[in-house]
């Protein structure tokens, strides 16, 4: 190999020779056009100010405000840590931008269309297997107004300004929810989730919304030029009227900008090892070209603050207002329960049916001051007398416990001689087999539902002839607590058969009953449910049942339908027109429900408002003339009235208002104690009895009222702000005028 070089050694060193010659003659001149390509900086439009925009100071800024420190990290971004956020604080944040695209709408349009079109196409990812590990599902969480403004985006038909907007919102909403937040959320979920199957495109997936990333991505090239061409015609005017910004000042923003930039990252536990000038590198710019970017937006956002430092707001009338406006009025409210907030039929009727197993009385307006005994209570209504205990609880059906057997195990049960003659007793279908092999092929030729039918029936069977097959099941249940309550003719589990035995069982599970204990270890209700049950506790002996407990137990809907229906035999011969359908016969009971309750509670209806009037009117006012009644009590005695709570009896309470002490605030939003307490001109005054829409009932007296001093300066900021922000988009949309008017924005030819 050394010989074949040192003999062509002279042919190889003049190849090389004449290649590097080549080389740098070629090289020489191709630097040597684009110096001159360079030097051609073409003039795009005109300022407003008169003097010359270039393409090289409109591209220059475009590209410098294409990110910043906020932005994306990944998929070809880099953020530019020297941009505090331009676009995002001082254009989209404020309505700036939304202006700049309504005046220029047409050199968007296409821009905005292919986003909406591509926004529409948008399906973020999902787990192929688990739908519920999806990047919506954390959105949802997280995020629940980007998903909102996602899918008002996919519900524009065309292109408008909303589109914009819908975008703007979005790019700025992602920050509470970034990508590979969503990424590590999602991750963990699949840890938790074992059982998943790992999705090998997981770890590819692109997480931003719509996969895009730069300024660019989002709004579009042509946002970003005539935005840059905004604030440079901005800075333009800045200067023109006496605004001054040196390119040292700019370079020292910069400087400030990056060392900020930093120190979040440096707090958020991502190192950054890189100096000023390499980071500006690698963004494509040195110092100069940097600071005469920044210097344009300097002067852009001194004019626009010049604009909002302009707002004045004074003192003294904004103190008087924010006086007014906090005025305070203390009150002692008195208020029904929200429990007897009635809204209709049912809640009017089981509220009576309560009323009369509770008291015995009928059709009074007025609420009870005394109760029937409990044993009396009990002979009338034994649902509302009860028992509390809590458990620790098992259960497994018997369809499932059944299942534990296999299918050798059924078809062997099923195919004995003796057990085959059950089957045909049971199932008509079922022919007569002599032999196994006869039997099997009838079993085989079974269509789906009836072949089903018979082997449910087997495997019954299967388990009641292994009771350990339930013990493994009921094991195999975590145990969970929960609240059991009884009474003589229920239980608050299902289809229990003997509500006295069961409770007899609990009170000798408690008293260390062995018996019990071995029933209750393997108790089966009518619906054959195995139950075990351990731990039981008697929380609370026999007690009465208020309102809230029997309605929110189901008691009083059963109450109700049972009083009615005994009512509706009663009273259904005296009104055969009312009752009977074309037939002569009776109308279904569940038909005729509010009739027979007009019937039977003529007299209260009438005292309430009237007969005929909706039982939704009807409900609403059944506790008003009470209320009138306990605040005539009131007025009087308002120390330890009969009427107000006082905690010794929750039964008798339960009828009671509730007394607290309440500060509204003439700035408050509308609501019926704040209309009427600030027209009462002096204190120690009565309202009058108020019924809400809602139901509520209550009443209040005026203390009197209570005056501070406002936090003046932070009402004068806001006011200032709100005013600032409105005098800005003024001047933004007089200067906006101005150049379309001039012409001076344009888009820029790139060509």
């Amino acid at each position: 190999m050394l010989g074949f070089f040192r003999k062509y050694q002279r042919f190889f060193f003049v190849f090389v020779t004449v290649l590097i010659v080549s080389s740098f003659v070629f090289f020489g001149a191709f630097d040597t056009l684009r110096g001159e390509s360079q030097q051609d900086d073409p003039v795009v439009v005109t300022a407003v100010d008169g003097s010359e925009l270039k393409l090289s100071e409109i591209t220059l800024m475009s590209r410098f405000l294409a990110s910043d420190r906020d932005d994306l990290m990944g998929h070809g971004v880099s953020p530019n840590l020297c941009n505090d956020g331009v676009l995002r604080n001082d254009l989209l944040k404020t309505g700036l931008s939304d202006l700049v695209v309504s005046y220029y709408f047409d050199a968007f349009k296409e821009d905005l269309k292919e986003r909406l079109e591509k926004s529409k196409r948008y399906r973020p990812y999902v787990h192929p297997e688990a739908a519920f590990l999806s990047v919506r599902s954390i959105w949802e969480k997280f995020a629940p107004s980007l998903v909102q403004e996602i899918d008002a985006l996919q519900k524009e038909e065309e292109v408008s300004l909303k589109t914009f907007t819908h975008l703007m919102k979005i790019y700025e909403g992602q920050k509470a929810c970034p990508p590979e937040f969503v990424r590590r959320v999602l991750g963990y979920y699949f840890q938790q989730f074992s059982w998943v199957t790992p999705d090998p495109a997981f770890q590819y997936e692109d997480f931003s919304v719509f996969g895009y990333h730069s300024l660019s991505d989002w709004f579009g090239h042509s946002f970003l030029d005539l935005s840059s061409e905004f604030i440079l015609n901005t800075a333009r005017l800045a200067e023109a009227k006496g605004y001054s910004v040196s390119l040292e000042e700019a370079k020292g923003d910069l400087l400030c900008n990056f060392k900020a930039s930093l120190e979040r990252l440096k707090a958020a536990n991502i190192p950054v090892n890189m100096t000023f000038q390499e980071h500006l590198r690698m963004l494509g710019f040195d110092e100069e070209k940097a600071s005469h970017v920044w210097r344009s937006v300097l002067l852009f956002r001194r004019y626009f603050q010049g604009v909002g430092d302009a707002a004045f707001v004074d003192r003294l009338s904004c103190r008087d207002f924010a006086q007014f406006a906090e005025e305070t009025s203390i009150l002692q409210v008195y208020e029904l329960p929200s429990f007897l907030c009635f809204k209709g039929f049912e809640d009017l009727i089981e509220f009576q049916v309560y009323l009369q197993m509770m008291t015995g009385k009928k059709d009074l307006l007025s609420l009870p001051s005394t109760v029937l005994s409990m044993d009396a209570v009990e002979r009338k209504a034994p649902e509302l007398v009860q028992t509390s205990y809590r458990v620790k609880m098992a259960k497994v059906p018997l369809q499932m416990v059944g299942l534990k057997a296999t299918m050798k195990e059924v078809l062997d049960w099923a195919l004995q001689t003796d057990h085959w003659t059950h089957l045909r007793s049971k199932f008509s279908f079922l022919k007569e087999g002599s032999t196994r092999d006869e039997r099997f092929a009838i079993l085989d030729r079974l269509d789906s539902f009836s072949r089903a039918k018979v082997d449910a029936y087997i495997r019954e069977h299967l388990v009641q002839e292994n009771p350990q097959w339930i013990d493994d099941a009921l094991k195999a249940e975590t145990l969970k607590e929960q609240m059991i309550f009884g009474s003589k003719t229920s239980i608050s589990l299902p289809n229990v058969s003997n509500a006295e035995k069961f409770l007899s069982l609990m009170e000798g599970f408690i008293q260390g009953n062995l018996e019990a204990k071995a029933e209750l270890y393997f108790y089966r209700n009518q619906d054959d449910v195995f139950y075990r049950f351990e731990n039981v506790e008697k929380v609370q002996d026999r007690h009465l049942l208020t309102f809230k407990e029997a309605k929110e137990q189901g008691i009083l809907k059963s109450m109700r339908e049972r009083y009615l229906e005994s009512e509706y035999q009663a009273i259904r011969e005296k009104y055969p027109s009312r009752f009977q359908d074309s037939s002569k016969g009776w109308k279904p009971f569940q038909s005729v429900q509010e009739d027979v309750a007009r019937i039977v509670f003529a007299n209260l209806l009438k005292a309430i408002g009237g007969e005929d009037q909706p039982f939704s009117y009807l409900a609403l006012h059944r506790l008003e003339i009470y209320a009138k009644e306990a605040m005539a009590s009131i007025q009087k005695n308002p120390q330890n009235n009969p009427f107000v709570q006082n905690g010794e009896n929750p039964i008798l309470d339960q009828f009671k208002f509730e007394k607290r002490e309440r500060h509204v605030q003439r700035s408050e939003r509308q609501e019926w104690m704040k209309d009427q307490v600030f027209v009462m001109m002096n204190p120690h005054q009565w309202s009058e009895v108020h019924v809400a829409p809602d139901g509520k009932i209550a009443f209040f007296y005026f203390e009197g009222k209570k005056t501070s001093e406002p936090e003046v300066l932070d009402r004068l900021r806001a006011s200032q702000a709100v005013i600032a922000g409105d005098a800005k988009r003024y001047m933004a949309e007089r200067l906006l005028a101005a150049v379309k008017k001039q012409n001076a924005m344009v888009l820029p030819s790139r060509k």
